[in-house]
């Protein structure tokens, strides 16, 4: 048992430093980011696909450090980060082009369809970090969109949704885009990012273009202590709604078969994340070892046995 313990805390610390020291690569760009590559390959995607999203830096060690982290975790799907921006340089501005936002989010969901029909019967995920966070909402958009002009009716296409750091406002209506989600979307958020995502977007906006503090430093309005599964508040025991049951709750049963869930789940940022190198800043939520204490468990909760480990 000791044994064990020392071996993950030793994974852990690499992964967490390596996350840490790869940040000053993130100007670099793709060039720094190469990690990634070796996960889409057809084995992988004959399991099923997580399309990474990422902010507004484009592919780069932030996103690598996100498909490191659920590698480490034992996702054995494949990993492919999708660039949805309209030019490389990395700046604020990607937050402002909302007619190209939506074309890349078509594209995106074009992409999807193309694998769907390849792989009719595997599992995609999304996940979206920072402006990423709100792509990922656009492309669900797209989905719907597409669903009701076949006539077919909003239909579960993605099985979860992670947003991380969201640059989307807060009052963004999430309920529309819950059929088209087997399991859940969660929404990862954190007061310490106030600075990114709570005055960088009230100054240049965010991709659902409001002048506001971010879901990504707060959390969404809609669903704050909220169940989705039951429909029910969560209350304290002081009787008030809690906005971050899921730290005590949900979060810890990952690891259970049950920990499978739907609806909107949000995840509010707990000195406790500290333990996977999380500092609670902007990108807190995409260190390796956090992604592969959190992130990679919620993704493998709706796997099916064959599906978890790589050969």
């Amino acid at each position: 048992m000791k044994s064990y313990a020392g071996s993950e805390a030793l994974v852990n610390f690499r992964l967490g430093l390596g996350s840490l020291i790869r940040l000053g690569l993130a100007p670099l760009g793709s060039k720094a980011a190469g990690f990634h590559r070796q996960l889409n390959t057809e084995h992988r995607r004959q399991k099923g696909l997580v399309i990474i999203l990422p902010g507004i830096d484009g592919c780069s060690s932030v996103s690598d450090a996100i498909a490191r982290g659920l590698s480490a975790g034992r996702v054995s799907f494949a990993i492919q980060i999708l660039d949805w921006r309209s030019s490389r340089p990395w700046n604020p501005f990607h937050l402002t082009r909302l007619q190209h936002n939506r074309q890349s989010a078509r594209r995106i969901a074009d992409s999807i369809d193309t694998y769907r029909s390849t792989f009719p019967a595997v599992p995609i995920h999304l996940v979206g970090y920072s402006a990423g966070a709100g792509m990922a909402l656009f492309v669900i958009q797209e989905l719907i969109a597409r669903s009701l002009e076949s006539q077919t009716g909003p239909s579960p296409i993605l099985e979860t949704v992670v947003l991380l750091s969201a640059a989307v406002s807060r009052a963004f209506d999430i309920s529309p885009l819950l059929p088209c989600v087997r399991g859940a979307i969660w929404n990862f958020y954190s007061p310490v990012d106030l600075p990114t995502v709570g005055l960088g977007t009230t100054i240049f906006g965010t991709m659902d273009r409001k002048h506001a503090i971010s879901s990504g430093a707060l959390g969404f309005y809609q669903g704050n202590g909220f169940d989705g599964s039951s429909g029910t508040q969560i209350k304290d025991r002081r009787g008030r709604a809690s906005a971050n049951h899921l730290h005590s709750g949900i979060l810890k049963s990952i690891d259970d078969e049950q920990a499978f869930v739907t609806g909107l789940r949000q995840v509010c940022y707990s000195p406790r994340m500290l333990r996977s190198w999380n500092l609670g800043g902007h990108f807190g939520f995409t260190n390796a070892a956090f992604v592969r204490r959190y992130l990679a468990r919620i993704i493998n909760a709706g796997a099916t046995p064959d599906q978890r480990v790589d050969p």
